[in-house]
């Protein structure tokens, strides 16, 4: 068996469109008409898939032919009426009728299965089928309703309606021979349990082949996979290990499930820590791990489809076949959570240090840059306001310190900062400011006395 996985790749419209594409007809005419993306992609569950298998092409199979099957398998959820009734046509589930034949198609037929129900006491079927093909015995029974539907398109549309005759009861779904389940236990970013549960419904021992292929950033501990419970049912037929970033673990073993019964096997694991770059966009979504592969073979052929080796029409996938059939069943896909790193980190380093370059930048730049200087404001007085300041002088005679608090207010020099090239140091720029303080004390000092002189 050849086995490939992508376990994140949905089924979506991207793939339904080249899928389409392989057909004969493509969607233009014949059974593919009724495939319609809205119809299909709100369907409780639906499933695309291509076989390609070699096929004999007589029963010795002296020689034998490639073969290609094209699969789309869809569950539509039941749509109950007013009345309770179940009922269901192709124009409810598709959203359309038939209309147009395959002219490239050698054969187009429906199926519906009328299993206990040939008599038509249960629902009726709108138009009659063409015939009814039977297969199997007793819990393996099948009964099929045979549309043809080329002979059905001679005229106008095709459509086919059931009809229920009472209130539709869910009863109890008989459960299948072999189930089986898969999931993830343990708690934490460090270890945790690859957990498989079997249930036996049958009345026999039954032995499965189970077949694990996980990636290698899940080192596994294959000694717990050997409880005790199981040492006398499981053997390991085949197994490779993985290597770091080369390959990954291939893990195959035989289980016999005792009847009527329940066993689990379990595979602990550690998580490795991924390089940085090995992490995809969204990391702390987490990792798919593909889905295990449990083959068997069965007593019984209830609820069991196998193809055939020399036809490959679905008529002859339903036919039941008595004897033992063989299965093969794929549990469910898991997301394990890996150790991941804080990406935001780089970015919330680089915001801070953004902002704290740019609150620091302009006082250093200012500081380096600017310089400061002196510069003398002459103020000019007019006739008017020195002819004043003199009368002030005569009235102020007899109060020679608030005469010379006076001049040295009226004398006193405003000093503004500007910005000049001139001086380079800031020593020399206050030695500049306390010289021009002490010059404009002595010039104040030398007028005051100049005046008390001509007062005298």
């Amino acid at each position: 068996m050849r086995y490939a996985a992508l376990p994140r790749e949905n089924v979506c419209t991207e793939n339904l469109t080249p899928w389409k594409k392989l057909l004969p007809c493509d969607t233009q005419s014949g059974l593919s008409m009724l495939l319609h993306p809205v119809p299909l992609y709100t369907a409780h569950y639906h499933a695309l898939s291509l076989h390609l298998r070699p096929s004999c092409k007589d029963v010795s199979c002296s020689s034998v032919h490639l073969e290609l099957t094209q699969a789309l398998s869809l569950v539509q959820g039941p749509t109950l009426s007013s009345s309770g009734h179940q009922d269901w046509s192709l124009q409810q589930l598709f959203s359309t009728q038939l209309i147009y034949t395959c002219p490239l198609a050698s054969m187009s037929k429906i199926y519906v299965d009328v299993t206990g129900n040939r008599d038509m006491k249960k629902f009726t079927l709108d138009p009659e089928p063409d015939i009814f093909d039977e297969s199997g015995s007793g819990p393996s029974l099948r009964q099929l309703a045979v549309y043809d539907v080329q002979a059905a398109l001679a005229g106008d549309g095709f459509n086919i309606e059931a009809t229920y005759k009472s209130r539709h009861i869910y009863g109890i779904i008989p459960s299948p021979h072999l189930h089986v389940s898969r999931f993830i236990t343990g708690y934490g970013q460090e270890g945790g349990s690859i957990t498989v549960k079997f249930t036996n419904s049958g009345s026999t021992s039954l032995s499965v082949v189970y077949l694990e292929v996980l990636p290698w950033y899940l080192r596994l501990f294959l000694h717990t996979s050997h409880s005790y419970s199981h040492t006398k049912s499981l053997y390991i037929s085949k197994l490779v290990t993985a290597r770091d970033r080369e390959q990954g673990w291939l893990y195959e073993a035989v289980v016999e499930i005792p009847a009527s019964s329940t066993i689990e096997l379990s595979l602990d694991f550690t998580r490795a820590l991924l390089k940085w770059l090995e992490y995809p966009p969204d990391a702390n979504h987490g990792f798919y791990i593909p889905a295990a592969t449990i083959s068997a073979v069965l007593p019984t052929p209830r609820n069991v489809s196998v193809n055939s080796l020399t036809c490959s029409t679905l008529k002859d996938k339903l036919v039941v076949q008595d004897g033992p059939s063989f299965v093969r069943l794929h549990t469910e896909t898991l997301l394990v959570s890996l150790p991941t790193p804080d990406f935001s980190m780089p970015y919330n380093v680089i915001c801070l240090a953004c902002t704290v370059v740019a609150l620091a930048f302009g006082p250093i730049h200012n500081i380096t840059t600017k310089k400061l200087v002196l510069k003398k404001i002459e103020n000019k007085e007019s006739s008017f306001s020195r002819i004043v300041h003199r009368v002030k002088n005569i009235f102020k005679r007899g109060h020679k310190v608030e005469n010379d608090c006076v001049e040295k207010d009226a004398t006193k020099e405003q000093v503004i900062v500007e910005e000049n090239p001139l001086y380079e140091d800031r020593e020399d720029l206050e030695d500049i400011t306390e010289e021009d303080e002490d010059e404009v004390k002595t010039s104040n000092k030398t007028e005051n006395s100049q005046e008390t002189k001509k007062d005298r």
